[in-house]
């Protein structure tokens, strides 16, 4: 499982990180700042993505798809106030999901 991890905007101004352009992706209200790994991060600045949403997403950008849920860890107060990204590529398993319905697509019209 790969992941990253963001924080809102405001908590991060109540603790005063500074900005670091290198690894912040800004998507609404959050940032994210930390990843599994290189990969991740390059992939999430490819997409645009609903850190708040509340069902999992498969983001399509030009030949990858990725699944994308995040999970909101809240405060003490009832405000989430962190995001945790679990990402994963399924390109492969996407495009044989597809072969596939078009075979039966195929089938049902002969």
């Amino acid at each position: 499982m790969k992941w990253a991890l963001g924080v809102s905007q405001e908590r991060l101004m109540q603790v005063e990180r500074p900005k670091n352009d290198a690894v912040d992706l800004v998507m609404n209200q959050d940032v994210f700042f930390d990843y599994s790994d290189k990969i991740v991060q390059e992939n999430l600045k490819k997409v645009k993505f609903d850190p708040r949403g509340k069902n999992f997403q498969i983001l399509e950008n030009q030949d990858q798809v990725f699944f994308l849920k995040t999970i909101p860890v809240v405060n003490y107060a009832g405000v989430a106030t962190i995001a945790i990204a679990v990402v994963d590529e399924i390109t492969n398993e996407y495009n044989d999901a597809l072969k596939k319905i078009q075979l039966y697509e195929v089938c049902l019209y002969l």
